[in-house]
């Protein structure tokens, strides 16, 4: 069973376009949250996102001029994302046999062009009759809407551009989405089905469309502020648009070509504990179980994880799930703790990748960024170590801790869980994860 290591990230946030360009504004303390610009949004309780600048300019010299015009923002995040992963990587032409697992939370395309015949059939108490919009409201349907809205489009865009033709798959979710593709990634690689994955989540989830739709959830908070994870008030989250995209590979292919090693990654599992839909069990007894199994699928226990990127989504119920599982599957365990949604927004199916690449980057620096968003005096979670303020150094060492957790909650209870190791603690080649015994089912699930 082959050892499995990351060798390249691509993250397009409102930080940046870049890996390089997240990682350093996250150091730095900054944020992407700022007032709406896309739209309008003065009629929404919450008036801020995170919103990525330039995605257009960034991509026509990349992408087809006609395949760029048939890709909503949706497709174009991905695109860019999976493009700078591999570039990062060193993989460029080198795809053909290349996996690609993909998660997104793209319903369908953009809401806009199908407007006009919304209103067409709109009765007086403001439902739709779609007989009507079917007949008379359909001269006024863009003619690609069903074309451009379909979920896996991401793939055929991907393929094309990078010239992949292996096995692949699309999962569609949250947070726990990207986790999912993860784990497929994994086990496609541990059971020989590919050398190297492509493995990507992405969502334009700042759209008036996904505004309005979280607003109505309960999940966003009110005004322009950023959100403030881990913070006493738990005041609510705000959306950031993204696209994050990793790069695995064997690590026995990894060290043939002398590529650069972010982490060795050890395990993926997820768990469900929904009691009703938005409404997972308070304990976070499903995540607990996420976090169990990724530790013993990876052989190791909560004592050898020196960081969590936790999901911190700001919301009181999400958080306080989050510090109750933490504090029982790491038991006596306190790293340190950290949460990039006052940095970056809620990506939503961006959302668990960009914990995992935080982690990665957080092993390979030694250095572990501040939550962005909560001081120390808003902070009230005195179970775990949050690091706030500013970065911290991570001591790391073969005979100390090592490891690190990254973590994706869903909106109905889904959870996941990601344990990575330092690259240069990983055996065979010196790229690959730590010598374990587990069989695949726990190492990966």
């Amino acid at each position: 069973m082959s050892d499995v290591v990351i060798t390249g990230i691509g993250a397009v946030t409102g930080l940046g376009h870049s890996a390089e360009q997240n990682w350093e504004a996250l150091l730095e303390g900054r944020t992407a949250v700022a007032p709406t610009q896309s739209f309008d949004a003065s009629s929404l309780d919450c008036r801020a996102s995170a919103e990525v600048a330039e995605l257009q300019s960034a991509l026509k010299p990349l992408v087809d001029r006609r395949m760029l015009r048939n890709m909503i923002r949706n497709d174009r995040l991905a695109a860019l994302g999976a493009v700078h992963a591999v570039r990062d990587a060193g993989l460029e032409g080198q795809l053909e046999q290349a996996g690609l697992y993909l998660a997104s939370a793209k319903e369908i395309s953009e809401p806009d062009k199908v407007m006009d015949a919304v209103l067409v059939a709109r009765d007086e108490d403001g439902s739709v009759d779609y007989q009507v919009m079917g007949a008379e409201g359909a001269a006024d349907f863009y003619p690609l809407f069903y074309v451009e809205g379909l979920q896996a489009a991401s793939l055929f865009y991907i393929s094309k551009v990078l010239e992949m033709k292996g096995t692949n798959a699309y999962v569609s979710g949250a947070a726990e989405a990207g986790m999912s593709a993860l784990g497929m990634g994994l086990r496609a690689i541990r059971r020989g089905e590919a050398e190297v994955v492509v493995v990507g989540g992405f969502d334009d989830a700042t759209s008036w469309w996904n505004q309005s739709k979280y607003q109505d959830w309960g999940l966003l908070q009110h005004g322009q502020d950023q959100p403030h994870p881990f913070a006493a008030e738990g005041a609510g989250t705000v959306l950031g648009e993204g696209s994050v995209f990793l790069v695995l590979e064997s690590s026995d292919h990894a060290a043939a070509r002398g590529a650069r090693v972010y982490a060795g990654l050890e395990a993926v599992s997820s768990r469900q504990d929904s009691a009703r839909v938005f409404t997972p069990l308070a304990d976070g007894d499903g995540l607990a179980r996420a976090v169990r199994a990724a530790l013993a699928g990876a052989g190791i226990d909560g004592e050898q994880i020196a960081a969590v990127v936790a999901e911190g989504t700001a919301t009181a119920d999400g958080d306080l799930r989050e510090v109750q599982a933490l504090s029982e599957a790491l038991g006596a365990a306190r790293p340190a703790v950290t949460a990039v949604k006052g940095a970056a927004g809620h990506t939503t199916a961006a959302s668990g990748l960009l914990n995992v690449a935080v982690a990665a980057l957080v092993l390979e620096a030694g250095t572990v960024p501040a939550i962005v968003g909560t001081s120390a005096e808003q902070a009230d979670e005195p179970e775990l170590d949050l690091v706030l303020g500013s970065a911290r150094p991570l001591p790391l060492s073969d005979d100390g801790p090592s490891g690190a957790l990254a973590l994706a909650q869903g909106f109905q209870g889904q959870s996941g869980a990601a344990v990575l190791r330092r690259a240069q603690t990983s055996r065979a080649a010196g790229t690959g994860a730590a010598d374990q015994t587990a069989d695949q089912g726990e190492r990966s699930e």
